[in-house]
């Protein structure tokens, strides 16, 4: 990973987002850009004053600003972002619990869609506080698809001192047989070729999305990752719903990995 680009709105919450934005760019190493993105007709009054208030934040957060590039744009919200990040070559995109989720649903219906499924980009939605310590516990959600291994490549080359548990929620069986053996051929498989030493895991039965939560709540980890698209496996569990599910209710941090 090279480039990160993280989006805020100068909120109390998109600093949460800059922050890990931040640690992650330093851990990497990437280049890391910061975009605000203000109505077009106010570019040229607000532009100033929000990079200086950016700037200000970065000092505060001891950031490297020789690598780090503020930009404020003007244009629609999220439409804005994406052209940022297609500009800043981003290899994933991060941003904060703020008003463009909450009152603008960027991570619901048609905008979603084009966030995190439609999107180029990976999405990290930075939901908690305490940005300066790495992610060390993390779930990533399976169904053995093409796209969840492309999320648990993403993770074990991305957190390097993390601990995984791979986490898989299944349906009941549809013909007899030892259903405990056979998802653990298919996490022997879909594990092929990666580093296994750092992973555990686990599959729990029932729909995905609350066995999921009920098990991420139990566990308690840093993250959540989940790829963003895809069907297979012992679900089938449909990823590009569950990612959508995931950015909304799951109380952590959740990385939606593009497939």
């Amino acid at each position: 990973m090279k480039n990160l680009l993280v989006a805020t709105d100068l909120s109390a919450s998109s600093d949460h987002a800059i922050a890990r934005a931040v640690s992650l760019s330093s851990q990497i190493p990437a280049r890391l850009t910061v975009v605000h993105v203000v109505d077009a007709a106010d570019l040229q009054r607000r532009e100033a004053s929000a990079k200086a208030e950016i700037a200000a934040q970065l000092t505060r957060l001891s950031a490297a600003q020789a690598q780090v590039t503020i930009k404020v744009v003007g244009g629609k919200h999220v439409e804005a972002i994406l052209a940022a990040a297609q500009e800043a070559s981003a290899d994933l995109l991060v941003i904060g619990k703020h008003r463009a989720v909450e009152d603008l649903g960027v991570f619901r219906g048609s905008t979603g869609e084009r966030m995190v499924r439609s999107g180029t980009r990976s999405v990290l939605l930075v939901k908690t506080e305490g940005a300066s310590r790495a992610y060390q516990k993390i779930v990533i959600g399976v169904d053995f698809s093409p796209s969840s291994r492309r999320a648990v490549e993403f993770a074990l080359g991305t957190f390097t001192s993390a601990e995984f548990i791979l986490l898989n929620a299944y349906a009941p069986p549809t013909v007899p047989g030892d259903i405990n053996a056979r998802i653990d051929a298919q996490f022997t498989e879909f594990m092929s070729g990666l580093d296994a030493s750092r992973c555990s895991q686990l599959s729990r039965q029932g729909p995905p999305v609350p066995t999921l939560l009920k098990s991420i709540a139990a566990i308690g980890p840093d993250l959540v990752v989940t790829g963003t698209s895809g069907r297979s496996g012992a679900g089938p569990m449909q990823i590009g719903t569950v990612a959508e599910r995931l950015l909304t209710e799951s109380a952590t941090d959740v990385l939606a990995v593009r497939g």
